[in-house]
């Protein structure tokens, strides 16, 4: 990880990556906002159709399975497999992934033939965000159910103390 004191930048020293991840440290904040606006704006009828699988299936279909489908698996991703919504870790991390390299900035390569507008990335990214919350929700979830475990030696102290103290 590069840390970067902002007060005492020098261009010409960093990185276009550097760069890459500052501008889209900002970038970010306005799709929070945006997204945020567009929620208000549009209601629950909006809502569900901005956060549809099917947008992000359309997105992963015009702009990554040319590299990452079932002919070809650069980087060993394929996203013609992904179901969504998220229910399971593997689907998760390979989400994740995603959202990771849209807000860097780094896929579609510069040798891609197709490249998504700036708004279609941002939408993408909320998207796929929303999508991950989701999933790890469902996944982090017990059911409802209490889950069962031993105590460890400091919990079983204490709990006697609190008994008979």
């Amino acid at each position: 990880m590069v840390k970067i004191c902002l007060n005492c930048m020098n261009p010409s020293k960093l990185r276009q990556r550097d760069l890459r991840l500052i501008m889209t440290a900002g970038g970010l904040l306005g799709l929070i906002f945006s997204a945020t606006t567009v929620r208000a704006a549009t209601g629950i009828a909006g809502e569900a159709e901005l956060h549809s699988p099917d947008t992000i299936k359309q997105f992963f279909h015009d702009y990554c399975i040319t590299c990452h489908g079932p002919e070809k698996q650069k980087g060993d991703r394929r996203f013609d497999d992904l179901t969504l919504p998220i229910a399971d870790h593997d689907n998760l991390i390979a989400v994740q992934d995603v959202i990771d390299v849209l807000v860097l900035g780094d896929m579609p390569p510069d040798d891609a033939d197709l490249y998504p507008s700036a708004d279609a990335t941002q939408s993408a990214i909320a998207q796929l965000t929303e999508l991950a919350t989701q999933g790890h929700d469902l996944l982090a979830s017990t059911g409802g159910e209490t889950v069962l475990r031993r105590l460890n030696r400091r919990e079983y102290l204490n709990t006697i103390g609190d008994l008979f103290a």
